[in-house]
């Protein structure tokens, strides 16, 4: 048996991230404030709902929608 280290990961933000915060304070972004031209937005972040199934967000399948589903998996 050998040892191996697990690789050590900075748990950084992204560069994508780090742009966006930088371009929304260049634009007068105050923490603690919401997004908008008055600040009116919300101040937490949206909770994101998983889409369990193959069908869009928020749609319903039918008990027909589910079998066809069925059918073509096989």
């Amino acid at each position: 048996m050998m040892y191996v280290e697990p690789p050590r990961v900075n748990p950084g933000l992204s560069s994508a991230s780090l742009m966006m915060a930088k371009f929304m304070l260049k634009k007068g972004y105050k923490c603690g404030q919401g997004l908008g031209k008055n600040g009116q937005g919300p101040v937490r972040p949206l909770k994101l709902i998983e889409n369990q199934g193959s069908y869009g967000l928020g749609y319903k399948p039918t008990w027909e929608d589910k079998r066809k589903m069925i059918g073509e998996k096989k």
